[in-house]
């Protein structure tokens, strides 16, 4: 065929994809087959024979493939969940208070240095604080602070029938009293009215506890007087306490 002529009868005329290129070597073009000829795929779409599919397309369908078949047949690894919460630590059982008599010592600071016993006793209790004070004017008194609380109640029912003696009561607590903690040496501060009041400063004191944890600070001279007083009863309370069973 001339270049620019038309085509002549029983000449074939070559489509090629794109812009034609005049002159095109024989065979080197795309052919534009009729659709009766092309294949279909399984989704019924006519695929075209000279397009390869792009090997991302297979990865994809490849892992497609495995989504739906682990989901049908329910197999796979199951996903387990994490406990990750932090077991709780036991707590330590309570100590009891000390059931003997102990030396101590305040220094010039008013700090008064715990014996071992009474610093375990006070290190078990599940809140640390303290208050420190007197009732008598005669005995320091270590009070841990739910013991202390136990006290005002009391204290609040003493007030409806004896008001004037409830109230001498809480005004000398208050007066003598301050808040306290245990430090990391063992030792309570003791508040300065107390100290002084008792001449408990750079002194050798002794310590005692009730039995509901009230720990009691007695200056040397108040431990001896109450020891000469009991001291002179000792031979009768022995009958007493024998006839009552106490061995």
């Amino acid at each position: 065929m001339a270049r620019g002529g038309a085509a002549g009868p029983g000449r074939k005329i070559a489509l090629t994809y794109g812009r034609p290129s005049m002159g095109t070597a024989p065979g080197s073009e795309r052919r534009i087959e009729s659709v009766s000829q092309r294949s279909t795929t399984n989704s019924g779409v006519l695929a075209d024979p000279y397009v390869r599919p792009h090997p991302y397309k297979k990865v994809l369908a490849y892992h497609i493939e495995l989504v739906q078949k682990f989901s049908k047949a329910g197999s796979g690894p199951k996903c387990q969940k994490v406990d990750n919460t932090v077991p709780e630590q036991p707590k330590p059982a309570p100590v009891e208070p000390p059931l003997g008599a102990y030396s101590a010592h305040v220094d010039e600071k008013g700090r008064l240095k715990l014996p071992v016993t009474f610093k375990e006793y006070l290190e078990s209790l599940e809140d640390g604080r303290l208050f420190v004070t007197t009732t008598d004017k005669r005995i320091a008194k270590l009070y841990p602070i739910s013991v202390w609380k136990e006290n005002l109640k009391k204290l609040a029912d003493l007030a409806l029938e004896q008001p004037l003696l409830a109230k001498s009561m809480s005004i000398t607590a208050r007066h003598y009293g301050e808040d306290g903690r245990l430090d990391t040496g063992g030792r309570v501060m003791l508040p300065t009215n107390l100290r002084r009041l008792l001449n408990l400063e750079g002194q050798e004191v002794w310590m005692d506890a009730a039995a509901e944890g009230c720990i009691n600070i007695y200056s040397k001279a108040e431990y001896e007087a109450q020891l000469r007083n009991a001291e002179g009863l000792l031979e009768e309370a022995n009958v007493a306490a024998t006839r009552k069973g106490f061995v």
